[in-house]
């Protein structure tokens, strides 16, 4: 496998992975979901960013008191439906 197309398949899983735990834990903060997924909080909020500026608003990320949370999208739902 070429090294370009292995990095694209592990993004996909970790993003597949991201999506699971949102909808299993909808509202967990930022801080608790990289914890879990072993994201650093920035690698998890820039992915969450980099879609989003490219038309993928699947998990949208809210600040809540002093923490930022978040929830799946309505169209991060439909996502996560067509493929499970």
């Amino acid at each position: 496998m070429r090294d370009g197309a292995w990095e694209e398949t592990e993004l996909v899983a970790r993003f597949a992975a991201v999506m699971h735990f949102v909808a299993e834990n909808d509202g967990a903060s930022l801080a608790r979901a990289a914890k879990q997924l072993g994201f650093a909080q920035s690698e998890l909020l820039r992915m969450l960013a980099e879609l989003g500026e490219h038309g993928f608003g699947l998990i949208a990320v809210t600040p809540e008191e002093s923490r930022q949370v978040l929830h799946l999208t309505k169209q991060g739902r439909q996502w996560l439906d067509a493929r499970t």
